[in-house]
């Protein structure tokens, strides 16, 4: 009974620690994404890149929403946020969100994105600022 506990309570911790490996956060770039996006799907991914086909919305239900491109070195993925992101075409942007090879939502399929709703959407001068201001 003691052995069957420990090893229960072994596997919980392994659990726990594999949890925690598979939702941490990885910097990396849209090149390394495209190469092997079933390797980073459903990761929660770091990337920079230009802004690219910007389109802000508002959804059926009333909810703003901005939608782009976010390219690099002749690739791109798409980039979801809640809310308008405030960006224009050009921008220069680093996103925080969990990326998705294959996301259906009602009849739409969308191919290598990466939701940001629970992320971020920085530009480039305001991460400067940050960084000058020491936070």
């Amino acid at each position: 009974m003691k052995k069957t506990r420990t090893v229960l309570s072994a596997l919980a911790v392994f659990i726990l620690c594999a949890g925690g490996v598979a939702s941490a956060q990885v910097r990396t770039d849209i090149q390394a994404i495209l190469s092997n996006p079933s390797g980073f799907d459903g990761r929660k991914v770091e990337v920079e890149g230009r802004v690219e086909s910007l389109r802000s919305r508002i959804s059926g239900k009333g909810t703003p929403y901005t939608i782009f491109k976010l390219a690099e070195d002749g690739g791109s993925v798409s980039v979801f946020t809640l809310g308008d992101a405030r960006l224009r075409e050009g921008d220069m942007v680093k996103v925080t969100g969990r990326f998705q090879k294959i996301r259906y939502l009602s009849q739409y399929v969308f191919l290598n994105e990466i939701d940001a709703t629970d992320g971020r959407v920085v530009k480039a001068e305001q991460l400067e600022e940050d960084e000058g201001s020491g936070g």
